[in-house]
């Protein structure tokens, strides 16, 4: 699979990126109000384009390189044959459990049989996109009236008394549907592929479609049928877009704004970013000028918002941090000002709930800003004043100088010990999924999907996301031991200490989540693969324990006679990032 700088570069040769082109990235929680203020920007709203929805709407990371000249171009990156087949048969194995599991409780339905064939467990692949109603509604009944009677039949005759089903129903599948379920993935994939050719004439194995054209209405309607998250798109098998064009609202005509406008996926689409933020935003904080976390006034901070903000201060990237309130307008109070104060009575609350955390910050620190009336013709003058100057401080940002560093001296004693606490947590965690030692166990379909996408080389699968789990716990546990500098090379400021120390932290966190990829995917790759393997009664056992036996020598009890690679390769890291920071202020 491909990783984002990979992702990046293959974008780069169909779409490449001017290098003074300002960068700004929105992210924040499904249904929050990102992609209504991106057709806001780019003056597609009339177009429904990109579509919005209230739910889990921006599945396809997208690029808008907004330019002041040129025709309207995209290149889309498209998923593979192999990870759309597997994440067909992943829907069709858990509809099946699932179909299994409600027979034997005495309420099988048939309806909840064709939902869970309209999209993968994890809600990223939305078959039903694709696949007519009709051919949805035949499938669930080849589950319910073919499959499922076999399974039955097989795990009575085998083993009537077993008390461990999800073990069995595994195995069961394995020795009876595994043909039959082959044939039925090939079938889906076949049909996905003839849509893919009918709309755009290439297959999933060419990888990319470019689509150009000089006006943006036809430049739209060629995109709708890739990008558009509704029945009858190809959105669930596209993996990455960048469009290019002279998109830009009335409001902005005489503005000289050009920057690229990433609209990321929602937060809320990985049940753990309530608590801790993914690892695979820090690749777009790294790259961005501008990081803006857009909340829902009327709920705010109701999801992720509280750990996204948590992650922003740990990660370094307070200074390039924007908070936006959308639907302001959606609060109750006669006026904008007392709307504004309800919101910032919500705020506050999370910033007090934060420094309990150890994330210090000051109401000072963040700026802010707050829109309404993002699904009318135009936002309100208020609004529109205020997007404007949010877009001009992205423009603004890259003619700033250099920033200044000064070296901060630490003692690299200490780091073993905030190391062993994030070690710990992590091992504990993962002790929970597999085991259930303290914690709720994780559905053997869960960890075998996930173990799938370590061998995709993807950074996890729904709850379970170890890389940005031990990146978060390190973070977390080594934020005291960055803030305590021994002492500077140089007597300065606590604001310039300050901007050294977030600058140190970006690039230890940037250079600590590449580490942990490699660690954990690259060199276990061949571990991965062979749990991954494992087939037949106790599979699920024996598999769990060898994804246990790789988190441990990934994050070892910094006791054990094989941990000092982990304390020399994090110290080595600080001191790497250190001269990163002084050769970017040279």
């Amino acid at each position: 699979m491909n990783h984002f700088s990979e992702t990046q570069d293959k974008l780069d040769r169909l779409i490449p990126i001017p290098a003074d082109l300002p960068r700004l990235y929105l992210f924040g929680d499904t249904g929050t109000g990102k992609t209504s203020l991106v057709r806001q920007i780019l003056g597609t709203r009339s177009l429904n384009f990109p579509s919005v929805r209230r739910k889990r709407t921006t599945v396809v990371p997208t690029e808008y390189l907004i330019t002041s000249d040129g025709g309207f171009k995209a290149a889309v990156l498209l998923k593979s044959n192999e990870e759309v087949q597997k994440t067909i048969a992943e829907i069709l194995e858990d509809a099946l459990f699932n179909a299994f599991k409600a027979q034997l409780a005495g309420h099988l339905d048939i309806d909840q049989v064709i939902e869970n064939i309209g999209e993968s467990p994890d809600q990223r692949f939305r078959l039903r996109y694709i696949l007519p109603s009709d051919s949805q509604r035949t499938y669930a009944d080849m589950i319910v009236h073919d499959f499922l009677p076999i399974i039955v039949d097989w795990i009575q005759n085998n083993f009537p008394d077993e008390q461990d089903v999800d073990g069995v129903f595994e195995l069961a599948v394995g020795e009876t549907l595994a043909e039959k379920l082959n044939s039925l993935q090939t079938e889906i994939l076949s049909f996905i592929n003839g849509r893919v050719r009918e709309k755009t004439g290439k297959d999933l194995a060419d990888g990319t479609v470019v689509i150009e054209h000089k006006t943006l209405q036809d430049f739209i309607d060629m995109l709708k049928p890739l990008l558009a998250a509704e029945p009858n798109s190809l959105s669930p098998v596209v993996r990455y877009s960048r469009i290019q064009g002279p998109f830009r609202s009335n409001w902005l005509a005489d503005e000289a704004i050009d920057l690229v406008l990433t609209d990321g996926e929602g937060i809320g689409h990985d049940t753990r970013e309530d608590k801790m933020l993914s690892s695979r935003h820090l690749d777009y904080f790294y790259r961005s000028d501008l990081i803006v976390l857009v909340e829902d006034s009327e709920r705010p901070f109701t999801g992720a918002g509280k750990a996204a903000i948590a992650g922003v201060v740990r990660n370094g990237y307070l200074p390039r941090f924007h908070l936006c309130f959308c639907r302001l307008d959606l609060v109750e109070g006669e006026d904008r000002r007392t709307q504004i104060s309800d919101v910032n009575a919500g705020l506050r609350n999370v910033l007090n709930s934060l420094s309990d955390e150890n994330v210090t910050m000051n109401r000072n620190d963040l700026s802010i800003s707050y829109v309404s009336h993002l699904d009318k013709a135009s936002p309100d003058d208020e609004s529109v004043k205020t997007i404007v100057q949010l877009l001009r401080t992205v423009r603004d940002s890259t003619r700033k100088a250099k920033g200044v560093f000064v070296r901060p001296q630490y003692d690299f004693e200490l780091i073993a010990a905030f190391l062993d606490h994030a070690t710990q947590a992590f091992r504990k965690l993962w002790n929970d999924y597999l085991f259930g030692h303290g914690g709720p166990k994780q559905p053997w379909q869960t960890v075998k999907a996930f173990n799938r996408r370590m061998v995709w080389r993807e950074d996890g699968y729904k709850s379970l996301q170890p890389i940005s789990e031990l990146h978060g716990e390190i973070m977390k546990r080594l934020s005291p031991y960055f803030a305590s500098v021994k002492k500077w090379d140089k007597v300065v400021t606590v604001r310039l200490q300050q901007s050294s120390v977030d600058s140190l932290r970006q690039e230890f966190a940037q250079l600590l989540k590449e580490m942990i990829r490699e660690t954990l995917i690259a060199a276990k790759y061949g571990n991965w693969e062979n749990a991954l393997e494992l087939s037949g009664r106790g599979s699920t056992f024996d598999r769990a324990h060898r994804i246990g036996r790789i988190i441990t020598e990934v994050a070892p009890p910094l006791t054990a006679s094989d941990a000092a690679w982990i304390k020399d390769k994090i110290k080595h890291l600080v001191g790497e990032s250190i001269e990163i920071c002084l050769q970017k202020a040279e």
